[in-house]
């Protein structure tokens, strides 16, 4: 068995060695010696401004030399994106033969010793799905004092773990040779949805089925909550934007494969990026242009309440407020995401 874990680094020279350590931990790394497999990491260090790449090297000489059966390294890419960097680490950077990869983030914390674990198991049980994800923990949800703030904040996040699994770009792990027919769009404001759209639908071929996605319930990562309004009022904005990007793009593919101009969303990205790669900012700037407000996913005002349907009684009547906080937050995101969009802000 072989298994590649990417993680993606833009200026994380105060976070990447933390979590290096975390990972070093994992009894995952037991398995070449117990299952004859390897692992290969790659810290994809993109267009980062500061140490990165320095400070990950070093720590991947601390925390991996010597180790039976593992390599670790640090690889830097000079333009900054995440999805530039998914598509190098996945296509280039990684094994080609890897049978599963992991994606993570430089900037979070694994919980105990066998979350990567727990997740490569499930997944290996689940001959349906694509993909395995985990728990999503706050920081602050381990602070024994916490403010309103937080304490709202972390009713928040209970309500978006509720009902099926979802992909966070923070960690997750897939089956190699699914990952390596996707190509993200240059320029992607928000990759999780994109690739839960195109893993749940193998790559627009096929009705969305939500069985390519599982969730191992007792592994978790940690990473660090925003504290400022303002800065979680733009992380929002953002995801909003990212969404709208999201449907434009989903129809689009859609459009291309019913009119025989493909038959892959995985392939027609790829072709896209390579003869264009501007293609998908300029494909959104004339939908948002002729769709205005209905380019917008309104639905993200109600989402809050849909979820509350995923808690029990009790719970769901401690969470109200909560909800109704999340869903005027979004409406003002939303409203924010339009005239960012209107104006071509299409850069994060």
């Amino acid at each position: 068995m072989k298994i590649g874990i990417g993680i993606m680094a833009y200026n994380e020279e105060r976070n990447i060695r933390a979590a290096l350590e975390s990972l070093s931990q994992q009894d995952l790394f037991a398995l070449p010696a117990n299952r004859g497999a390897s692992i290969e990491i790659s810290i994809v260090a993109n267009g980062c401004k500061d140490r990165t790449a320095e400070v990950a090297g070093r720590a991947c000489e601390e925390f991996f030399a010597g180790r039976q059966g593992i390599v670790a390294r640090a690889d830097v890419i000079e333009k900054a994106g995440k999805s530039n960097a998914w598509n190098e680490y996945v296509h280039r950077l990684a094994d080609q033969a890897a049978d599963f990869l992991i994606l993570m983030d430089g900037d979070i914390k694994l919980v105990g010793n066998s979350t990567l674990r727990l997740m490569l198991e499930k997944l290996e049980a689940s001959p349906e799905a694509n993909v395995a994800v985990d728990v999503i923990l706050k920081d602050i949800a381990f602070k024994e004092n916490k403010t309103a703030f937080e304490k709202m904040s972390l009713a928040t996040s209970e309500l978006m773990r509720a009902g099926p699994p979802k992909i966070a770009g923070s960690l997750y792990i897939a089956r190699g040779a699914t990952l390596r027919k996707i190509w993200m769009p240059v320029g992607l404001l928000v990759e999780d949805g994109f690739l839960k759209a195109m893993l749940t639908t193998d790559n627009f071929a096929k009705p969305e089925n939500p069985a390519r996605i599982v969730r191992a319930d007792d592994a978790a990562h940690i990473f660090e909550a925003e504290r400022k309004l303002a800065r979680i009022y733009k992380h929002e904005k953002r995801l909003a934007n990212g969404t709208a990007q999201n449907i434009i793009l989903f129809d689009f593919l859609r459009a291309e494969i019913a009119a025989g101009r493909g038959t892959d969303g995985g392939e027609i990205v790829r072709k896209l990026n390579a003869e264009k790669p501007d293609w998908c900012q300029e494909l959104t700037r004339a939908e948002i242009a002729k769709r205005g407000w209905r380019a917008l996913p309104v639905e993200l005002i109600s989402l809050p309440f849909r979820q509350l349907k995923s808690l029990s009684g009790s719970r769901r009547i401690r969470r109200f407020p909560g909800a109704a906080l999340r869903s005027v937050f979004n409406a003002a995101a939303l409203i924010g995401a339009y005239f960012d969009l209107k104006n071509g802000q299409l850069k994060w």
